[in-house]
């Protein structure tokens, strides 16, 4: 098991659930969880965007990951 910190940039109303809910579909299976950590806005960012902040926890059952499988599922 591995875990990453994964920052986005979402429009401000976005609401961070539908993100979360996303990143965890897009991974499949080898993602574990998708934690909020934290919610920024202010510059440089633009006034109507925010920068949502999770760590995910990646896995398999069958195998240790390896770097490149996890750099895959960051870079995803």
């Amino acid at each position: 098991m591995s875990e990453f910190d994964l920052s986005v940039l979402t429009p401000l109303r976005e609401e961070v659930g539908v993100v979360r809910a996303l990143i965890a579909r897009h991974g499949g299976e080898q993602v574990l969880g998708v934690e909020f950590v934290r919610q920024y806005t202010g510059a440089p960012l633009a006034e109507d965007e925010k920068s949502v902040s999770f760590r995910v926890t990646v896995g398999a059952a069958d195998h240790t990951l390896a770097a490149e499988e996890i750099t895959g599922l960051r870079e995803g």
